[in-house]
């Protein structure tokens, strides 16, 4: 009771800020996996941390690309058990820290995420959105292969 109104006293930015630390501290300390190795419950933890944080923006390059990888692979493994919303989330997380420059800094990340996110909305019954990520990566695939990924 008392931490909740602690909690609640808070200004809501500085609440965000404070996940967001959070969410990263957490994060370096339970990241040893390969991209082969499913992610652990604590980072699991640390993204919904860096989710509650909201829009904080992220200006370093290298850091939005790491977090987007980490989504990537938080909403692929969500897809595997089922969790079909919380895979919606993640991409959508993930493509927020891809941000305008994505496609130029991490090209194969930014393709993978639309292509996600296409399989996301359809399993979310979610097919009015799907158009959006399909032009996108239409309009960026290197080859046909990629293209059809999306169709």
């Amino acid at each position: 009771l008392i931490q909740q109104a602690a909690y609640e006293r808070v200004h809501e930015k500085e609440l965000r800020s404070y996940h967001f630390s959070i969410g990263l501290q957490i994060l370096k300390k339970a990241i040893h996996t390969t991209q082969a190795e499913p992610l652990s419950l604590v980072a699991f933890i640390a993204l919904e941390q860096i989710i509650m944080a909201k829009d904080m923006t992220v200006p370093d390059p290298k850091v939005r690309m790491s977090l987007a990888l980490l989504f990537l692979r938080a909403g692929k493994h969500s897809i595997q058990v089922a969790a079909f919303p919380s895979a919606l989330s993640y991409f959508e997380r993930g493509l927020s820290f891809l941000g305008e420059d994505g496609w130029e800094l991490n090209h194969e990340l930014s393709l993978r995420l639309h292509e996600s996110m296409c399989h996301a909305c359809y399993l979310n019954a979610l097919p009015d959105r799907v158009p959006a990520y399909t032009d996108m990566v239409i309009s960026h695939a290197d080859d046909f292969m990629d293209q059809v990924k999306c169709h």
